[in-house]
């Protein structure tokens, strides 16, 4: 017998989970406004804060910039934010960071993944701020949780800085037997032994501190004068300037070393009261060891005063 029913064998199905919400995204507007240097992009910060007017132009940087709803998650990709930080021109010193509206959510949070993600581009130091600032109605748009504002500017241009010492030596000066030593280590170029006696048997006749082609008159003024009275007497024998010059120094500072020459040529040229002028030749010039803490360069003046 057989039975006319076939069995099919099935099992309930579970119950499926709901549905979760899709993640959604909302918009923020991204401006940078680059300042000339460090004073102008406070001037600026101070002005964001008090809802002034700037006197720069805010650039867009890209689009917009995403952030997941509510919070501090960054959707838009770091990549994505440096390629448009770098096309809009950007400055490299973050001075500060505005977000408006106050109300912004997680506002200080999405300052920070910004700047975060722009790393390696942006340096921010103690003097870097975040903070909600008043509405700038140029800076916002609708249908956004409002903008963020960057105020940046270039690195500090470094000035590298000399110091050239002008020194006289009174070969026949009032301690015989030190300005004997003193002038045999002239003579044989050893700087450290002659540099250990600047203020005793060597006199300090000024010193300038200049730039490449940067120099304060009055410092030159001063140490030509200082070279003159030392000298403003009958001299006995010939007065010859030297100028030795910090030798590692010179290869890392050629134009400085250049320009500390034409400085030393000038006082040399405005010494008055010889009846033989003197003057400096390249020849007088001799690459030794300095203290560089103290110069870079040393001009001396040896003399014999009746």
């Amino acid at each position: 017998m057989t039975t006319p029913h076939d069995w099919v064998a099935f099992r309930r199905r579970g119950v499926e989970p709901p549905g979760l919400p899709p993640v959604t995204t909302r918009p923020v507007v991204f401006w940078e406004i680059t300042a000339e240097n460090a004073d102008e992009a406070e001037k600026i910060e101070q002005q964001l804060r008090a809802g002034q007017p700037i006197g720069l132009a805010a650039k867009r940087v890209g689009s917009t910039v995403l952030f997941r709803a509510g919070t501090a998650v960054l959707a838009t990709s770091a990549a994505d934010l440096r390629a448009a930080y770098q096309a809009s021109g950007g400055a490299p010193m973050l001075r500060f960071a505005g977000f408006v509206p106050k109300s912004m959510p997680a506002g200080k949070g999405r300052a920070d993944a910004v700047i975060s993600a722009l790393d390696k581009l942006i340096v921010t130091d103690a003097a870097t701020s975040i903070d909600s600032i008043p509405e700038i109605p140029a800076l916002m748009e609708p249908d956004t949780d409002g903008s963020l504002i960057l105020v940046v500017h270039p690195r500090p241009v470094e000035v590298k800085t000399a110091i050239l010492e002008i020194v006289g030596l009174d070969t026949h000066g009032p301690d015989p037997q030190a300005a004997k030593v003193a002038f045999e280590a002239l003579r044989g170029r050893d700087s450290a032994k002659f540099q250990a006696m600047i203020g005793g048997a060597v006199q300090r006749l000024g010193t300038i501190t200049f730039a490449v082609n940067q120099v304060d008159p009055a410092q030159l003024k001063a140490a030509a004068d200082a070279a003159s009275n030392a000298v403003n007497k009958k001299v006995v024998a010939e007065l010859t300037p030297l100028l030795w010059q910090q030798e590692n120094w010179i290869g890392q500072n050629p134009e400085l070393a250049d320009f500390m020459i034409e400085i030393a040529k000038k006082i040399v040229d405005g010494t008055r009261g010889q009846q033989k002028p003197p003057t400096l030749e390249l020849r007088d010039r001799q690459l030794v060891l300095l203290d560089q803490a103290a110069r870079n360069g040393l001009l001396i003046y040896a003399y014999q005063l009746g």
